[in-house]
């Protein structure tokens, strides 16, 4: 199902973000009203989510100076916006885009940050533990903190890797490069050239 009205106002978004006239503060707007009112297209849902790791949501910045998007960058949102202007289905199978992109520096970032959570609740309760056993334990839980992380990593590796074999991922939100081709003839404007030009093909 198209939701032409969302699509439209979050391609509108992304055009003018990549084009430094909004903040990431505007186009989050956009992302977050697409994101509750748009589930049922899929397609919109996913670059909404997909928009959310084109920006830093620690200040507002427009994508101008060292927060612009280089080249590569512009033309992956060109690719983007031309699948929300058209009609095409979203094919892809379900994966959400929100959340921790795992790598595996993370295992050992989240796994410290867990564990320095762990040892602030027993310092502020009293609680921190002075025996060598009582450390020893410590080290345990700090073991089974990074057993959890690196087991949630495997999974996302193994969910990324099955989702980015479900089609072309070079032409993310297209499945195909044939379904990208279909949509090039009738190009929609990125900041004055068509999408067709700007890194489309």
């Amino acid at each position: 199902m198209i939701d032409r009205e969302s699509r439209d106002a979050l391609a509108q978004a992304l055009r003018h973000y990549v084009a430094g006239l909004i903040t990431n503060d505007d186009l989050d707007d956009i992302v977050v009203t697409v994101l509750c009112d748009a589930r049922s297209d899929r397609g919109v849902v996913a670059v909404a989510e997909m928009a959310w790791t084109l920006y830093d949501d620690l200040h507002k910045h427009r994508a101008t100076g060292k927060h612009a998007l280089d080249k590569e960058g512009r033309h992956e949102v060109a690719r983007w916006i031309a699948f929300l202007y058209s009609d095409e289905e979203y094919f892809w199978p379900e994966f959400s885009f929100i959340g921790v992109h795992f790598s595996r520096g993370s295992i050992w970032f989240h796994g410290l940050l867990i564990f320095a959570l762990l040892c602030e609740c027993l310092l502020i309760n009293d609680l921190f533990p002075t025996g060598v056993f009582m450390r020893g334990g410590l080290l345990l839980a700090f073991g089974l903190c990074m057993w959890w992380w690196q087991g949630k990593y495997q999974k996302y590796e193994n969910r990324w890797q099955t989702f980015q074999e479900t089609g072309d991922f070079s032409v993310w939100p297209f499945l195909c490069r044939e379904d990208l081709g279909r949509i090039l003839p009738y190009p929609r404007l990125l900041s004055g050239r068509d999408v067709g030009q700007a890194g489309m093909t």
